[in-house]
C-alpha cells in the first residue's frame, strides 16, 4: 500500500516512495524470516515441517517475499528522461509480476496469520499464544486497510506528506 498510495503525494522529494517501500519491504522480510525461524525451532522440538495449509503457505510467502527484491534487482530501468515512446513490454510485464506478486504475498500473509493464530487455538495452545497474534494480525489488516482508503479518500494528506517528507520539502523551498 505504500508505494501504491504514496507514489503521486504533491511536493514529496523524488523516489520518497520508493524509500519508504523498500524500508517497509526490509522490514516486513525480516519479520517474515523471524517468524519461519521461529516456526522451524517449534516444529523442530514439537511438532512436524509442513504439515498443515498453514505452514505450507507461510513458506510460499516467505519465498515470494525474498524473491521480490531479486525480481526488482533485474527489472527494465528507464532511459534518462523516460521512454520516448512508452514504457517497453519487459518493463510493464516487470511492473505486473512484481505487483501482482507483492499483493498476492502481502494479502496471503494477512491471511495467514489469522489462520495461524486460529491454529494455536485449534491445538489448545495457552490463550497468550494464539491471542497476541490474532490481536496484532488484525490491528495489521486495518491499519494496511486504512492506509489504502485514506489514500483512495485522500491522495495528499497530513500522513502521507509527512511519510513522503512533501511538508519538508515545501517549507525548505519557502525559507
Amino acid at each position: 500500500a505504500i508505494a501504491n498510495r504514496t507514489k503521486g503525494v504533491e511536493g514529496a522529494p523524488k523516489a520518497a516512495w520508493f524509500k519508504l517501500h523498500t524500508m517497509f519491504q526490509r522490514v516486513g522480510w525480516v519479520l517474515q524470516l523471524l517468524g519461519l525461524i521461529f516456526a522451524i525451532v517449534h516444529c523442530d522440538k514439537y511438532s512436524v515441517h509442513f504439515n498443515h495449509p498453514h505452514t505450507i503457505l507461510g513458506l510460499v510467502i516467505v519465498i515470494i517475499g525474498t524473491l521480490q527484491p531479486l525480481n526488482a534487482a533485474f527489472r527494465p530501468h528507464p532511459p534518462e528522461g523516460g521512454w520516448p515512446d512508452g514504457k517497453p513490454f519487459a518493463r510493464l510485464a516487470f511492473e505486473i509480476w512484481h505487483k501482482g506478486v507483492g499483493w498476492v504475498a502481502v494479502v496471503l500473509g494477512m491471511f495467514n496469520v489469522i489462520v495461524g493464530a486460529l491454529l494455536a487455538k485449534s491445538l489448545d495452545f495457552d490463550d497468550a499464544t494464539w491471542v497476541v497474534p490474532l490481536v496484532l494480525g488484525c490491528i495489521g489488516i486495518a491499519s494496511f486497510v486504512l492506509f489504502f482508503v485514506l489514500g483512495v479518500v485522500s491522495p495528499n494528506n497530513a500522513l502521507y506528506k509527512a511519510l513522503t517528507g512533501a511538508n519538508k520539502a515545501q517549507s525548505t523551498e519557502t525559507a
